[in-house]
Parts: structure tokens; sequence; C-alpha cells
């Protein structure tokens, strides 16, 4: 319904059909990465003598990084986080790439589901370090390297 305020309207109510879409939904994924959502809704990483919230995905995947894989395992274990991921974000593909390899873990455990975790965030919302950005890519190593030698 146009309102009466537009010219279209002509000072009465007026309905209307939209059109069709032209372009397809996008959703804009970078606008996750760093807008906290409220404590409520944060990952809260339940660690001896404290608790860490995760408010971003920024911070999630830090946290994942800096925490003891033992203190990992049981949220891996009960599908924590993917289910956060599909129930804070909505994120549906991510989530889903999250529950299989939290499936698989609960299979056969592995070292790597971790970084696997981190990886499939980072490639999905393109989240790459603060410092990394800062600094560049890591300069290729020089052919008679003594590192290489």
């Amino acid at each position: 319904m146009a309102l009466p305020s537009t010219a279209e309207a002509a000072g009465g109510l007026k309905l209307f059909t939209m059109a069709r879409r032209l372009t397809p939904h996008v959703r804009h994924r970078e606008k996750y990465v760093d807008v906290p959502v409220s404590d409520q809704r944060a990952f809260a990483f339940a660690e001896p003598g404290r608790t860490v919230r995760a408010r971003t995905l920024r911070d999630f995947v830090a946290e994942l990084e800096r925490a003891e894989p033992s203190v990992l395992v049981p949220y891996v274990a009960r599908g924590d986080f993917s289910r956060w991921i599909h129930e804070v974000f909505g994120d549906h593909p991510l989530a889903s790439e999250l529950r299989d390899l939290e499936m698989r873990h609960r299979q056969v455990k592995s070292p790597e589901t971790i970084p696997e975790i981190v990886n499939a965030i980072r490639a999905r919302y393109e989240l790459i370090d603060e410092d990394e950005a800062a600094i560049g890519p890591p300069a290729a190593a020089h052919p008679l390297s003594p590192a290489l030698a």
C-alpha cells in the first residue's frame, strides 16, 4: 500500500503489487564478522575458573585458536559450534559444514577437527587476522635461504 504522503497515492491509500526481484538476495556475510551479538546470544567458553564470551565471529575464531583442545572437545561432541552458528547467525550452509565436522569427530577423534572448524569459518567469511592484514602476505623465501638448505 502506498501511503497518502506519496504523490502516487494522491492523498489516499492506494493498493499496488510489487514486481518480482530482479536480482537474487545476497547475504552480506562480512557484516557478521565484527558485529557483536548480545551477551545472551554470545558463545560462552567455560574454562576452569573463568568463562570467555565470544560475541563476534572474529572473537569466536580467536578463542577456538587460543583454547586448549581438551576444553573444546566437549563442545564438538555436543554439536555446540554448529548449533550456535545456525541459531545465532542463521548461516545454515556453514552450520551444516561444521555439523559434518563435529559428527566425523564423534566417530573418529582427530586433532585436526578444531583447525578444520576454524578454516571453514575463515573461508566462509574471508576472515583474516587483523595482524595478517596489516603485515600483508608472508614474503616468499629466497631459493638459497638457510632455512631451506
